[in-house]
């Protein structure tokens, strides 16, 4: 019995080895192909693509070209504005400063001629000061004692007065049109010798000074700033676009 046992645990083994013969052979077969197509036919796609790829950088090398010496121009471009800038800057600020020291020479003239005026005609004129300066004071006498007694009963004096000196205005108006002389004024010779004298503005003056320091401040170093930044900037974009795996025209990077 233990004889027969054993030769058909041997039969059965026999049988199970004839069996994955076959399989064997496949696994073999697979081997073989794996060892003889699959892995050198691996490394040919794998060239193919890097020559694809090769090809692709070619095909793009000029764009890439174009891209570089449009840069170039632009930093041309951009330092022929800045040059543009520099000269727009100089002539604003010559102009504000020509323009300030014109305004500064009127206003030291107008004023020293005012000046030789009045001592020129000093003489003639000091009766007339002295005429304004009594009024004056004989006009201050009467209002301040009057203001103050109106307001001590609660009036308003100050539109009282201002409503008495525009009737007195217009009645001086009305007698000048008819007869050719001022009541409260003195003949306009007098005037034009004694009181008044045209000159330049301390406002206009300090005016020009303000544009000066404004043009140096503010449009001077906006004008240097803004010249030339655009296409500085767009050489740099366009000498990056060069290095890209996916390149555009130059005209296309902005």
């Amino acid at each position: 019995m233990f004889g027969i046992g054993k030769l058909i645990r041997k039969i059965k083994a026999l049988i199970r080895l004839v069996a994955s013969i076959p399989r064997m052979i496949l696994n073999a077969i697979n081997k073989a192909i794996e060892t003889m197509f699959r892995k050198p036919l691996a490394g040919i796609m794998e060239v193919i693509e890097t020559f694809r790829r090769i090809m692709c950088f070619f095909k793009t090398i000029p764009k890439r070209g174009r891209n570089i010496t449009s840069g170039v121009s632009n930093i041309f471009l951009g330092v022929e504005k800045k040059w543009d800038g520099l000269g727009k800057s100089l002539s604003a600020g010559f102009k504000s400063t020509t323009t300030l020291l014109a305004y500064s020479g009127e206003w030291a003239q107008s004023r020293t001629e005012c000046i030789i005026k009045f001592i020129t005609n000093l003489y003639k004129c000091v009766f007339f000061y002295i005429v304004k300066a009594i009024g004056n004071i004989i006009l201050v006498l009467i209002v301040v004692p009057i203001k103050y007694f109106g307001y001590m009963l609660g009036m308003n004096m100050d539109n009282r007065f201002k409503n008495l000196g525009d009737a007195i205005e217009n009645i001086d108006t009305f007698i000048y049109s008819i007869l050719g002389f001022h009541l409260i004024y003195f003949p306009k010779s007098i005037r034009e010798d004694c009181f008044t004298c045209v000159r330049l503005k301390n406002a206009a003056v300090s005016k020009k000074t303000d544009e000066l320091g404004d043009t140096f401040n503010h449009e001077i170093p906006k004008i240097m700033s803004d010249a030339g930044n655009y296409e500085f900037g767009r050489a740099k974009r366009q000498f990056n676009e060069s290095s890209k795996v996916i390149v555009r025209e130059p005209q296309h990077v902005k």
